[in-house]
Parts: structure tokens; C-alpha cells; sequence
């Protein structure tokens, strides 16, 4: 019982932390497509997340934000979950 209760409490802190990545992946792109620095962005998340990775591109006119980290702690973290979030935006 214990364990299913830290099971879903480990899922819910893992749907937070990937809203919080989403948001971040398109704040990230819309700054990049402007020619923007987004380590503020990515600054921001790693004091709320921890250890967070950035990837970008740009092709065909979209500039492209890749976002990745650990889903949570606890259960959740012992499985090794990654929580990933990308988002694209026109860079014209």
C-alpha cells in the first residue's frame, strides 16, 4: 500500500517537472530564434529541477530547443525515468 501511494506521488513529480521542461523548451526556442541567449532559461530550471540538459538546432527556418531530466526522486528516480520536452520555434 505504502509503495503504491510513493508510486503515484513519484508520477505526479514527474508530470510537474515535465510541465515545467515543456515551458521552458518554448521559452528556450522562442529566445534562440530571436538570437537570444537562453542559459537564463535554462539557469531558471536547473535551480527548480537540478541537473537539466540542453540540446538545439536550427534548420529550415525553425530554431529548436531540446530539454532533458531526471522525472523525479524518490521511486521514481531509482528507475532511471527521464522527463524530455522539445519545442520549435520560427526564427524569421
Amino acid at each position: 500500500m505504502v509503495l503504491v501511494l510513493a508510486l503515484c506521488l513519484g508520477c505526479v513529480q514527474a508530470l510537474g517537472r515535465q510541465l515545467l521542461l515543456v515551458d521552458g523548451a518554448a521559452r528556450a526556442a522562442r529566445l534562440l530564434a530571436r538570437g537570444d541567449d537562453p542559459a537564463p532559461v535554462l539557469a531558471a530550471l536547473q535551480v527548480q529541477l537540478g541537473p537539466v540538459a540542453l540540446g538545439s538546432d536550427q534548420a529550415d527556418g525553425l530554431s529548436c530547443v531540446e530539454l532533458r531530466s531526471p522525472a523525479g526522486s524518490g521511486p521514481i528516480a531509482l528507475l532511471g525515468i527521464q522527463a524530455a520536452a522539445r519545442s520549435c520555434a520560427y526564427a524569421g
